[in-house]
């Protein structure tokens, strides 16, 4: 559900090696930014667990990755079709998620590690880390964000205006269907 959670596996070995600096160098980690993000892990492990006493592995897991998205609601991407690598980011610019990301499941992703980027088809945000977005958390956490809209457009093929119902989170659309 997020690629934080390969880079956390990537701290537990660090720590396993007791930041070893040989060993890292071997496995390509920086021994430095290994013990801050410890530091910063176990800071955020404390915050959580003063918050709640009684949770469980899945809903802390479900609790950071809402964390997250609270931290960053302007990075909530909608993929163009199920596992695509690409989508459109609220803003409107495209993106594409990094194939080495292991965020394949879901509609929504949160693009955490993003960059500009050019090719020759235009201006894009690369994404290297990402996280699992659910519409649901969006509605929870940003209900005033959250909004329906109805609209006509001419369908050109149907050759008549057709009714559009849809839902989006800021000026992202989330669902368009038509309204018959």
């Amino acid at each position: 559900s997020s690629d934080l959670w390969v880079q956390v596996d990537l701290l537990r070995a660090a720590e396993g090696a007791r930041f070893d600096p040989r060993v890292l160098a071997q496995r390509g980690i920086d021994p430095r930014v290994a013990r801050r993000a410890a530091e910063a892990e176990q800071q955020l492990r404390r915050l959580l667990e003063a918050g709640a006493s009684r949770v469980d592995a899945g809903e802390r897991e479900e609790s950071m990755l809402k964390a997250l998205l609270l931290a960053h609601p302007d990075r909530v991407v909608r993929r163009h079709g199920p596992g695509a690598l690409g989508g459109v980011m609220v803003g409107g610019l495209g993106v594409r998620l990094e194939p080495s990301s292991v965020v394949r499941e879901g509609t929504l992703f949160l693009a955490l590690d993003a960059e500009s980027a050019h090719d020759r088809e235009g201006r894009f945000v690369r994404v290297r880390t990402a996280s699992l977005v659910r519409e649901t958390w969006l509605r929870e956490l940003f209900p005033a964000a959250v909004r329906e809209e109805s609209l006509s457009r001419f369908d050109p093929k149907a050759e008549r205006v057709v009714g559009l119902r849809r839902t989006l989170y800021r000026d992202l659309v989330l669902e368009e269907r038509e309204t018959g």
